[in-house]
């Protein structure tokens, strides 16, 4: 598959703009903030569907019309699905799966369709230019992997952007950049969001370390299923009837008294269109009795604008706190070495990449019975503990040994040696073993 240049660091061009596009199972929206803000400050603005409105999900949908052969996209394509055109919903999750989608007898790659459902998204922009005008964009998705980014790029690849200045993040990395623009009083005690979607309520707990400088913020995702029948499908209900609003309202106030249970967070955040205010009176007098609450859809697009802001741009603030969630790798590695007769730290691997491309080289000279030590410093726990490896090659002559560090998940550290022999005087055996850590 291709891959996307992530050439974030550069001259931004004048006059133009940074996008977050919030890209999600059932939904998506996109933000922007020109390109030259250097303001630490909740500033982005989101794109309205509606001219003169603040209508900012768009379905995350197509349909093919079977008379004039076009496709539509969002609320526009559930319309159209309604009168017979043939409608293509879980757009991201085909696409990751690799599906095969078929519309009135024709076969579509899942990917191409994603690709093309974005660049009508991105079509909204016109009303700042058009998305010719975007110096840089966030993709952020529900889930992050390796698989999926590869995904993402290839739909990103297809949308023909003229900036290469392109990346990639997870839901609760957004959620941590938007919160960090917040007043420190909603985040203080940590944070919650609850995303409403059509049979379950996505929880995202952000907690901070002040153990650790900068500080640590650390996301975890819970989920709760519906499974009331008053619950589910409720994200879309767009309708007025009072006695399936009201059972709705007293059915999820039991789950959030559920899922709130020995919270003490400061600020509470809920997302999606089923949460408004109107419809769960009961809900939100339980909430605001013991939370700042908050209500949006644009969380998501707004914290990805912020986060690559702060890639672009050196932002004095972003540099207090670091960000680990469970993509992230929440430790930082390294060895200590003798360099002309003083001990040093060599740091091997940072906390706050993504598992899935830790990585991390070093080549070491033993000669005799020796040992690798590895430091490990977890910014969660505040704690550092060393592991020894034994290492061992013959006394009379030294052996060079490459060593590489790499991650098998979140929490599975790999090292492996391998002999590259010492020049003429000791042949390289190509040999190797290797070592699995627990983080």
């Amino acid at each position: 598959m291709p891959k996307i240049t992530e050439a974030l660091y550069g001259i931004q061009s004048a006059h133009k703009f940074i996008v977050g596009f919030d890209l999600g199972w059932e939904t998506a929206g996109i933000s922007y903030m020109p390109s030259q803000d250097k303001e630490f400050a909740d500033s982005a603005v989101t794109v309205s569907t509606i001219t003169g409105g603040e209508k900012y999900t768009i379905p995350t949908v197509l349909a093919k019309d079977p008379g004039s052969g076009r496709w539509f996209f969002g609320e526009e394509a559930l319309l159209k699905a309604e009168n017979g055109a043939c409608l293509v919903d879980r757009l991201l999750e085909r696409a990751i799966n690799g599906e095969d989608i078929e519309a009135f007898g024709e076969h579509f790659d899942a990917v191409t369709l994603l690709t093309l459902f974005m660049s009508r998204c991105m079509g909204l922009l016109v009303s700042v230019g058009g998305p010719e005008k975007t110096d840089a964009l966030m993709v952020t998705t529900p889930e992050q992997n390796a698989h999926i980014r590869d995904v993402i790029a290839e739909a990103v690849s297809g949308l023909k952007l003229s900036t290469r200045r392109v990346a990639i993040q997870s839901y609760s990395e957004s959620l941590y950049s938007y919160i960090m623009r917040q007043p420190e009083e909603v985040y203080r005690h940590g944070a919650m969001l609850m995303e409403l979607r059509k049979d379950e309520i996505a929880v995202l707990r952000m907690e901070r370390s002040t153990r650790t400088r900068p500080v640590a913020i650390y996301v975890s995702e819970e989920r709760y299923p519906l499974e009331s029948d008053a619950l589910k499908g409720m994200n879309c209900y767009t309708g007025g009837d009072e006695e399936r609003l009201k059972e709705f309202d007293r059915h999820l106030l039991v789950l959030m008294k559920k899922i709130c249970k020995g919270s003490s967070v400061s600020g509470v955040f809920l997302i999606g269109d089923g949460f408004e205010q109107s419809r769960i009176k009961e809900t939100i007098r339980f909430l605001c009795a013991y939370y700042r609450v908050f209500q949006g859809t644009n969380l998501y697009s707004k914290g990805a604008c912020y986060s690559l802001q702060e890639k672009l741009r050196e932002i004095p603030e972003a540099n207090e706190h670091i960000f680990i969630g469970s993509e992230k790798l929440a430790a930082n590695i390294g060895t200590r070495i003798l360099r002309q007769g003083e001990e040093v730290y060599i740091a091997l691997l940072d906390a706050g990449c993504d598992w899935f491309d830790a990585e991390g080289e070093l080549d070491i000279y033993v000669s005799g019975e020796s040992r690798f030590d590895i430091y490990i410093s977890d910014l969660i726990k505040g704690t550092e503990r060393k592991i020894s490896v034994p290492v061992s090659a013959p006394e009379d002559i030294p052996e060079r040994f490459h060593v590489q560090l790499s991650m098998e998940g979140p929490k599975e550290l790999i090292v492996t040696f391998t002999c590259r022999g010492f020049g003429a005087y000791m042949p390289a055996s190509g040999e190797a073993f290797e070592e699995r850590i627990s983080l």
